[in-house]
């Protein structure tokens, strides 16, 4: 999804179950090859939340939930269900949610309940620009194989009532939030 015109803080974009049960939308992809690996994909995106959806890649190498590349401002991640694949491999190629924005800022996780994967949430900002406003909270992460929750180049954030059970291996780190 490319940037939309005339979204704003006070005029957001929002893709929700109209139940608010997200086991009422599941948005499902198989993808083959690196290039189309996501469910869905924001690319300088402004303004825009996804909530109460269920997502559940089905590709055997690739089932990225998530993938948001270019500039990223003021996207909400809530109440969100994401099931992926077991795995024991630590590639990207198999994260719920993918950030890897040139820039951006006031990105937020809230509520969400994510299984399996290799990675759970993989926010990495620029290393010239930190990204402020993070917001990760409320989230369960069960049986994500090698980072749970990863934020790389952050101007600090919040991080409060998050649930990670992990039995994978890691880097040293179920969470790791730093520079």
């Amino acid at each position: 999804m490319p940037s939309i015109s005339g979204s704003s803080a006070t005029n957001t974009i929002t893709f929700q179950s109209q139940s608010g049960n997200a086991a009422d939308v599941i948005l499902k992809f198989t993808a083959s090859a690196s290039a189309s690996n996501y469910v869905a994909q924001l690319s300088n995106a402004s303004f825009v939340t996804f909530k109460n959806i269920s997502f559940t890649p089905d590709g055997a190498t690739y089932n990225r939930a998530i993938q948001v590349v270019n500039r990223a401002d003021g996207l909400t991640f809530e109440n969100l269900r994401i099931t992926l694949p077991t795995t024991n491999s630590g590639t990207e190629e198999r994260a719920a949610i993918l950030l890897r924005p040139s820039l951006s800022s006031n990105i937020r996780f809230i509520n969400n309940i994510i299984t399996g994967g290799s990675h759970g949430i993989f926010h990495v900002g620029n290393s010239t620009n930190l990204s402020p406003g993070t917001v990760f909270t409320g989230n369960t992460l069960t049986d994500v194989y090698y980072r749970p929750a990863y934020f790389q180049y952050m101007a600090g954030g919040i991080f409060n009532n998050n649930t990670i059970t992990h039995s994978g291996v890691s880097q040293g780190r179920l969470l790791w939030f730093g520079s």
